[in-house]
């Protein structure tokens, strides 16, 4: 009995691990064409015309609309509002670029210049030695 129960163990294993890899690649392969369809539609709607519009459709009143009133804007794709952590990272990134875009424009030479002209003014005026 030991050599039909490993046997059987044995491909009862091998199956199932090869069932269970070919289910995430399936599931990963479905969520990338979901992924890949929802870009097309994205790109798609900025190049071509917008689809028309219901009757009751205004556009000199549409414009004034918010994400709650017309969840799918003006040209039929979902408009998601930006979370409260993503506009805190877009607010992070604009101050870390002023921050940079500061120190790379100061001018050391200068910097040191009026370092030096408040040290000997703080010192009681220039001296030598």
């Amino acid at each position: 009995m030991g050599f039909p129960a490993a046997f059987l163990s044995g491909i009862t294993l091998t199956s199932s691990i090869l069932y269970l890899s070919l289910l995430h690649h399936n599931s990963n392969r479905i969520h990338q064409a979901s992924l890949l369809r929802q870009q097309s539609q994205l790109l798609n709607s900025l190049v071509d015309s917008p689809p028309p519009h219901s009757p009751d459709y205004d556009p000199d009143t549409s414009h004034g609309r918010n994400a709650d009133d017309d969840p799918y804007g003006r040209y039929g794709y979902r408009v998601q509002r930006v979370s409260g952590v993503e506009r805190w990272k877009d607010m992070w990134n604009r101050d870390v670029e002023g921050v940079v875009r500061w120190v790379q424009g100061v001018e050391v030479g200068r910097v040191r210049e009026g370092v030096e002209a408040r040290w000997r003014e703080w010192r009681g005026g220039e001296r030598r030695v």
